[in-house]
């Protein structure tokens, strides 16, 4: 097996999946939205498939709310949203908003949080590489093309 890494530009068009996140503190409540979409000029055929989302939250944080529901963990102190399967010629199923709110004891201070997001795509990769066997003495019987997210992040403007 041999694995190709491709390091991605700060282009944002050629990005599979596009988020836009925002963060709004009144006193000790936070309340945090994601908009997601499927971009379907990166990989048109490609569903992403794992998504997941974290949510780093401050160690006093209470009441908290969610929409979509995502599970806490509580030793990690962090937030987890496990989306279904997201198909950029479907866009129902390829877009979407999370949303988050919380209390915390203090009014929070320093920077706003910033989302993690994982994902697996599958049947194309990011750069539109191909590759070809040149010659006759080897065959090629089966090509899978995947890539995986490493640190995909989202971060919050207040």
């Amino acid at each position: 097996r041999n694995y190709f890494n491709h390091v991605s530009s700060q282009d944002p068009g050629r990005a599979p999946l596009l988020l836009s996140a925002e963060c709004q503190r009144s006193g000790t409540v936070t309340r945090v939205s994601l908009d997601y979409h499927c971009c379907p000029a990166t990989a048109p055929s490609t569903q992403l498939t794992a998504v997941q989302v974290l949510l780093p939250l401050d160690h006093t944080a209470t009441d908290l709310q969610c929409q979509p529901p995502a599970s806490w963990n509580s030793e990690e102190r962090r937030l987890l949203w496990k989306l279904p399967n997201l198909s950029p010629t479907n866009h129902s199923k390829g877009s979407g908003t999370l949303c988050a709110s919380w209390q915390c004891l203090e009014a929070p201070r320093g920077p706003a949080p910033s989302l993690a997001v994982q994902f697996v795509g599958s049947g194309a990769s990011l750069s539109g590489m191909d590759l070809e066997l040149v010659g006759s003495r080897y065959r090629m019987s089966l090509v899978k093309k995947r890539f995986a997210t490493g640190k995909y992040m989202a971060g919050c403007s207040l």
